[in-house]
């Protein structure tokens, strides 16, 4: 059996209060699986799976939370160059891709392998990404207009979600770097202003695509007072990750992670963008990848209130958790969800023989299907690893996803409609 089981996830949540014990036996325990469950395929699909880039050089989109491409066919990605000066170092530049035909490449000074440089579609014409200033020394976010010769606006605020051209919200990249490292940017120096526990500054900024100007601010503060007691004691660490705007560009939804004597805690919280609200949707120590189902419903993989780790749908109006019944008919766990219409794509963790999985779900006939499963070699690991994070195409019959599975860091598109 080449899938892990429910008594080796509980087991490994037992040893997430013991993290560095944890990652040195958890390496050791996958490379021995590995050799006992590899197979002879780097693998297996009966759709047809299409190679974005043609190009040698390594390349990837990023987080699960976008699509690569436009509703023109265009698509947007990373891709990875090796520094003639340091071959264990690597640049990326933005790409801008038509058909088979690179239109359009930039550097980024801003990027990590998890997320890349948040680079995503705000139009048909105008994409975003982040950058670095070595100018100001700051994270900055440059937005590129296709239509208009690629002519760049710099923005003063590193992005982290968007809505459309209208507003983004930003957060502390820094912070990241500092307590989640392969969330930050590692080769980007500190403004020298920047204050890492200064909580009533920090926290998450929207900011107006239109005039620069900050329109909305919620401090890492008044997200701490929310909390237990644990949360508030003056030993823990905090940061805010993974923000996510509803369809309507009316709340967002992050994750407050924080950190107290070696242990990580996370809770799932709901801003609403216009009046600056804060509520709880989920608090229960750990929350790992969301997605909006629609503007009053999110999906995501969390420790439900019963304490059983799975997917849940939760009400924003109630606030009531139901558990996702599909998961049962298939043995997988924590994932990339991203949802359109009825349909709810996600993928898995690389299981004991080293492969990942692609599966798509019906919500409303609750059918499951594995589209693929792909493998994922033991050097893509940890802070290097390459999640599938599959995303649905603008028409809703492709999904994307990054694979390794050719042994090197590649972008695919599978069409199953």
């Amino acid at each position: 059996m080449s899938e892990y089981t429910r008594l080796e996830y509980y087991v490994a949540t037992l040893m997430g209060k013991l993290p560095k014990v944890k990652s040195v036996l958890k390496r050791a325990y996958q490379r021995c699986n590995y050799i006992i469950h590899s197979k002879n395929y780097k693998y297996k699909s009966s759709f047809i799976i299409e190679q974005i880039s043609k190009s040698d050089d390594e390349n990837f989109f990023g987080y699960y939370d976008k699509c690569p491409e436009n509703t023109k066919g265009i698509i947007l990605y990373n891709e990875l160059k090796i520094c003639k000066d340091n071959a264990n170092k690597k640049k990326l530049n933005v790409v801008i891709q038509s058909g088979e035909e690179i239109i359009y490449k930039t550097p980024s000074h801003a990027w990590n392998y998890q997320q890349g440089c948040r680079a995503h579609w705000l139009s048909d014409d105008k994409f975003v990404y982040n950058d670095f200033c070595f100018e100001k020394m700051r994270l900055i976010a440059k937005v590129v207009n296709i239509s208009e010769g690629f002519s760049t606006i710099t923005y003063d605020y590193p992005v982290q979600d968007s809505y459309n051209d209208t507003f983004y919200v930003s957060l502390n990249y820094h912070k990241l770097t500092e307590l989640t490292p392969e969330y930050g940017y590692q080769d980007c120096y500190m403004h020298p202003e920047t204050k890492l526990n200064a909580y009533d500054i920090d926290g998450i900024h929207i900011c107006s695509y239109l005039t620069h100007k900050l329109i909305g601010f919620v401090s890492l503060a008044e997200i701490i007072e929310l909390g237990s007691d644990e949360c508030q004691s003056h030993n823990a660490s905090h940061l805010v990750n993974h923000v996510m705007i509803s369809p309507n560009g009316q709340k967002c939804i992050f994750i407050h992670r924080f950190f107290l004597n070696g242990r990580r805690y996370d809770r799932l919280i709901l801003l609403d963008i216009y009046s600056m609200q804060l509520s709880i949707l989920a608090d229960n120590e750990m929350v790992s990848h969301c997605c909006w189902a629609d503007d009053s419903t999110v999906i995501g993989f969390l420790r439900g209130n019963n304490g059983e780790n799975r997917y849940w749908t939760i009400n924003l109006e109630t606030k009531e958790q139901a558990s996702l019944e599909i998961e049962d008919k298939l043995s997988f766990s924590d994932g990339h969800p991203s949802v359109t219409k009825e349909w709810m794509i996600t993928d898995t963790y690389p299981n004991k023989a080293r492969y990942q999985k692609l599966i798509l779900l019906n919500r409303i006939t609750n059918d499951a299907t594995v589209l693929g499963e792909f493998l994922s070699n033991l050097k893509f690991s940890g802070g290097l690893r390459c999640d599938l994070h599959p995303r649905f195409s603008t028409t809703g019959n492709n999904i994307f996803f990054d694979s390794t599975f050719s042994g090197k860091r590649k972008l695919y598109r599978l069409n199953f409609g």
